[in-house]
């Protein structure tokens, strides 16, 4: 922390000196409240009228603030985020893409705003239209997902998809899996081609196709789907350990009756002062044969023990 602090230090330091740190300081992912108290200062502190990318950067840091719940970012006063809003229209008139991708993300997750999807689209096609990006495309097809109606809606959002797809985009092969297993007005359902190109992005650690084949195989009995599923799940753990895939897999595991598969996931150190977790791997240890009801008494009281004190807090 001492050295954050020293870095996030502006004074005498020129406007190309702070963008640098502040971008390499940027660039190691530090968490969103770290970079809520040193960065967001540094990018406002060489911001101002006509600094779109420093603007963009402060105003990024705390629209992810506020999605992330942090109260200082939330709850903002409404003339401070209607300066926010301002800030990156003024920008994305002047042909700064990322602002109006930003703006676009704001109504699209109702952050300081009531949620408007086709607000958000709007601003989405006007940055693809600045930049035909994967990033623009993207963000274009998850509106029109959540707001398509007509079979025009419906056939451009299939196309983006496609296109997505063949882009190499992991969200839209994820989506073209999906339509490929549901089939379309044009096309017939094609469920293995479908659930293969989602076995192998599950296999990458792409947490929603993990979640969508896990509702798919969770009550599967052939062995062969079953096997290619759990090898593909095995391989999203070993790439990508995060808590919410993790207890994805941790619950597949139980209900496919996997229990040393189950004890590798949630077994992790991520899950010490999880509650659930602890609790499954008591009721893993007491169903075990022998049972081990010692470790499994002392998960159960640490269970409650965690349980209670977040309930305290």
């Amino acid at each position: 922390m001492p050295l954050i602090e020293e870095l996030a230090r502006t004074e005498g330091q020129s406007v190309d000196e702070i963008m640098r740190v502040a971008l390499k300081l940027e660039a190691a992912n530090l968490p969103i409240d770290l970079s809520l108290t040193y960065l967001e200062p540094m990018f406002r502190s060489v911001g101002g009228e006509g600094a779109d990318e420093a603007n963009y950067q402060a105003d990024r840091i705390l629209a992810a603030a506020a999605e992330a719940g942090i109260p200082a970012a939330r709850g903002l006063p409404l003339e401070r985020s209607a300066a926010i809003l301002g800030e990156l229209r003024d920008a994305g008139a002047r042909g700064h893409v990322r602002s109006l991708i930003l703006l676009g993300d704001i109504y699209y997750g109702g952050i300081w705003v009531r949620p408007t999807y086709r607000q958000a689209m709007q601003y989405y096609e006007r940055a693809l239209a600045l930049e035909p990006s994967l990033v623009a495309r993207e963000r274009v097809a998850k509106a029109l997902l959540q707001i398509k109606q007509t079979p025009f809606e419906e056939e451009h959002f299939e196309t983006l998809i496609g296109e997505l797809a063949t882009a190499g985009s992991d969200w839209g092969q994820y989506r073209y899996g999906l339509l490929l297993i549901a089939g379309t007005a044009s096309t017939p359902a094609d469920v293995p081609a479908g659930e293969e190109l989602l076995l192998t992005l599950a296999s990458k650690g792409f947490a929603p196709a993990v979640k969508a084949m896990i509702g798919r195989v969770k009550d599967e009995q052939d062995p062969t789907r079953m096997n290619r599923a759990i090898e593909a799940f095995s391989q999203a753990w070993a790439l990508r350990k995060d808590f919410k895939t993790g207890r994805q897999l941790g619950e597949f595991y139980i209900l496919a009756d996997r229990p040393d598969d189950a004890r590798k996931v949630l077994g992790d150190p991520m899950f010490a002062k999880d509650p659930a977790a602890l609790f499954a791997l008591a009721q893993m240890g007491a169903g075990q044969r022998p049972a081990d009801n010692d470790r499994a008494y002392e998960l159960a009281s640490r269970g409650l023990a965690v349980a209670g004190s977040d309930s305290l807090a």
